[in-house]
């Protein structure tokens, strides 16, 4: 039986509804809607999610306890020909999941929701990653140890929902995401 790249991911994310980021989050609709392609499901295969030129690449959470936050990090990719807009980002794992920012100021350390979206150049590599841009999961619905996969939706405004697993761990590895089927 044949399944199409829309079929394919909504089962990747069905499948994957494990626990994980250590931040912000929003309740996570069906999968029914992402949009993928014949790319993107190849891409899975190397640890990286592919869409309209968007990767995403280095993904992984960290460990908390149910009821704690947690967050997410990871790099965008645009190997497109125009610029793409990150405008949000879902997950099950938690009771609300946005984008944030961390930043130093005078000597304090602060976090702030991201309003507007992330822009993504071409060519460009945007990182989420600790002491900077970061998915918040706030008031998690279960714990998150190590070894646990975040089943996260990333939603930009042209290549549309890209769904992808950050696993747990207490430091990021090399490479991060997950690898289906090695």
């Amino acid at each position: 039986m044949r399944t199409n790249s829309k079929t394919r991911t909504a089962l990747l994310v069905t499948a994957g509804l494990a626990l994980a980021l250590a931040a912000c989050g929003k309740p996570a609709e069906p999968a029914a809607e992402t949009k993928a392609s014949a790319p993107a499901a190849a891409a899975q295969h190397h640890g990286h999610e592919a869409v309209d030129g968007v990767a995403i690449e280095h993904g992984w959470s960290r460990p908390a306890a149910a009821g704690a936050n947690s967050a997410g990090y990871f790099h965008i990719r645009n190997g497109g020909k125009a610029a793409d807009l990150l405008t949000g980002v879902e997950s099950p794992i938690a009771g609300k999941v946005e984008l944030h920012e961390s930043s130093v100021k005078d000597g304090v350390m602060s976090m702030t929701p991201i309003t507007g979206g992330v822009e993504v150049a071409p060519g460009a590599d945007v990182k989420f990653e600790p002491g900077g841009k970061h998915v918040m999961f706030i008031g998690l619905n279960g714990g998150l140890k190590v070894g646990d996969k975040v089943p996260v939706t990333l939603i930009f405004r042209d290549a549309g929902r890209v769904a992808v697993e950050l696993p747990v761990q207490a430091a990021p590895a090399s490479d991060g995401m997950e690898h289906h089927g090695h």
